[in-house]
C-alpha cells in the first residue's frame, strides 16, 4: 500500500501544474484580447489620427512555431523596401513574417492591398489581409489562383533552417511572383548557398531580432537599392 503522504504530495503537485497551465491559458487569452482589439482599433484610424500602436508590442512569440519577432530597426528597414510599391496599389505579400506585415500596417494602416501569409490563427483578426498558410503545402492555400503572379513585393521569412522549408517557400514565391516581382529573403546565413540557388543575392543588410538570437541573419535579393546592396 501506498504511503498517504506520498499521495497527499502527488496531489499537490499535480494541483500546482494544473493552476499553472490555467493561469498560461487566461494570460495567453487576455494577451490575444488586447492584440485582436488593438488591431481591430487600428485598422479604423484615418491619417489624421495619432500613430497607431503596435500590436507587435503586446503578443509573444510561439517558439513551438520558431516565431522570433524583429527588433524595430530590421522592421524599419523591410517596411520602408516595400515604399516604391505603394502608389500603383501594388500587391505586397509577407510570408511568415507577422513582424513586418504589423509594421507595415502601423505605418501604412489604410493600405489595403497587402497580406500576411502565416499558420499561426492569432493573426487571423486581420481577416482578408490574413492568408492561413503551411509551408508543408506550398500551393495549398486560399485563394491561390487568383494570387498567381500577383505580387509585386514579396518578404519570405522561413520558420526553419534547412533545405525542405527554404526550398517549399520557394515554390511558393515563385507561383506567387512575376519576372518583375522583388522578393527578399530574411534567414540564416547559413542557407546562403541555397539562397542562391534560388536566384538571390546576399546582400549587406543583417536583419537582428528582439531575442538577441545567437544565429547570423542575412536578407537575400533579387533586387538592390541605394540602401541594399549586393556583396
Amino acid at each position: 500500500m501506498e504511503d498517504s503522504g506520498e499521495q497527499l504530495a502527488l496531489s499537490a503537485e499535480s494541483l500546482a501544474a494544473l493552476q499553472s497551465f490555467y493561469a498560461e491559458k487566461h494570460q495567453k487569452q487576455a494577451e490575444f484580447d488586447r492584440f485582436a482589439k488593438l488591431a481591430q482599433f487600428n485598422s479604423q484610424k484615418t491619417q489624421d489620427d495619432q500613430e497607431p500602436l503596435n500590436p507587435i508590442e503586446i503578443i509573444t512569440e510561439d517558439w513551438q512555431l520558431s516565431q522570433f519577432w524583429y527588433d524595430d530597426k530590421t522592421t524599419d528597414f523591410y517596411v520602408d523596401l516595400t515604399r516604391p510599391h505603394l502608389q500603383a496599389n501594388s500587391l505586397i505579400l509577407f510570408i511568415s513574417s507577422p513582424t513586418a506585415f504589423l509594421g507595415f500596417k502601423k505605418t501604412f494602416p489604410n493600405y489595403q492591398n497587402v497580406a500576411l501569409m502565416e499558420i499561426d490563427d492569432r493573426f487571423s483578426v486581420y481577416k482578408d489581409q490574413f492568408i492561413k498558410y503551411d509551408y508543408l503545402k506550398p500551393l495549398n492555400f486560399p485563394n491561390a489562383q487568383n494570387l498567381k503572379g500577383k505580387a509585386s513585393f514579396i518578404l519570405m521569412d522561413p520558420p526553419f533552417l534547412n533545405e525542405d522549408c527554404l526550398t517549399k517557400f520557394a515554390i511558393t514565391t515563385r507561383f506567387l511572383s512575376d519576372p518583375n516581382t522583388q522578393t527578399l529573403l530574411s534567414t540564416g546565413i547559413v542557407m546562403t548557398s541555397l539562397a542562391k540557388k534560388f536566384g538571390l543575392h546576399e546582400t549587406n543588410f543583417e536583419p537582428t531580432h528582439r531575442s538577441r538570437l545567437s544565429n547570423k541573419f542575412k536578407a537575400f535579393t533579387n533586387f538592390q537599392n541605394d540602401k541594399l546592396k549586393w556583396i
